[in-house]
């Protein structure tokens, strides 16, 4: 050391402090493998440390400028060394931050289909479920429809077959309750296309009238003399009009052709004495 020049001696120690500065650079920058890091996805200790790390970093290394020589351009190496690692660090940190906004972006629409689907799948269910309801709805409609034609055709088969246990016509019935109660029926079968037929039919109307309900009027086509049973069996009318006069005792005379009221008044007496 006593032979070595004192500007010599001066620049070896600016090259070991530099050294020294060096190590301790690189130190606080290097992390130790055998400590664990903890790491957790929910915390920003992560890159709080490597913007921490980066700004230490980027701070400028002073440049030596005295009169050692090979100082200066050290000082500048160790400069340019830690410009290099600031820019290292701030690529790293954007890069994790892109990568982070990537991972939220693709949840975001990751997620967003799944509620689609959800909502396509309740609107489907409720649409079943209008669907069905329409449907029950129907089917009570055409239930109750049914059930209505069926009490229908149970009375018109009850009513049938009443009708057809007695064996006599409504017809009938009311001219042999007529009858029943001492009244003289008058049966008037006519062709309504025909105007003899709609006079002697108006006669009629007068004659039971004006009998205060002594006589009782039944107007019928000509083919349907079966309808009032066996009050007409033995009768058979070959024109019209025809006019049928029964008394109580089920007699039966008959007149034909245009008839007016004193005519019938006549008939009716006729029947009338023939019952006593």
């Amino acid at each position: 050391m006593a032979q070595l020049s004192r500007p010599f001696q001066i620049a070896l120690g600016a090259v070991v402090v530099l050294g020294l500065v060096w190590a301790m650079a690189l130190r606080g920058h290097t992390s130790n493998p055998s400590e664990p890091v903890p790491r957790s996805p929910s915390t920003s200790t992560p890159s709080t440390s490597a913007a921490a790390e980066a700004k230490a970093a980027a701070a400028p290394t002073p440049i030596y400028h005295g009169a050692a020589p090979g100082v200066e351009g050290l000082t500048r190496a160790i400069a340019k060394a830690h410009g290099a690692v600031a820019t290292s660090q701030q690529n790293a940190q954007q890069l994790q931050s892109k990568s982070g906004e990537a991972s939220g972006e693709s949840q975001t629409l990751t997620s967003a289909p799944a509620g689609v689907s959800v909502k396509g799948a309740t609107g489907a269910a409720t649409d079943r479920r209008s669907e069905g309801s329409a449907i029950g709805r129907q089917k009570s409609i055409e239930a109750a429809a049914l059930s209505r034609g069926a009490a229908a055709r149970a009375h018109s088969r009850s009513h049938s077959s009443s009708r057809a246990h007695s064996g006599r016509s409504a017809q009938q019935v009311a001219v042999e309750r007529e009858l029943a109660h001492g009244k003289t029926a008058m049966l008037v079968f006519w062709n309504p296309k025909s105007t003899v037929d709609q006079e002697v039919r108006a006669q009629a109307g007068t004659l039971a009238g004006g009998s205060k309900g002594a006589v009782t009027l039944h107007v019928a086509l000509a083919r349907q003399v079966g309808v009032f049973g066996t009050i007409t069996e033995v009768v058979h009318v070959y024109q019209t009009p025809t006019i049928l006069i029964v008394n109580r005792r089920g007699v039966v005379s008959t007149l034909t052709g245009l008839t007016d009221v004193f005519a019938l008044e006549q008939a009716v007496r006729e029947a009338r004495s023939a019952a006593r």
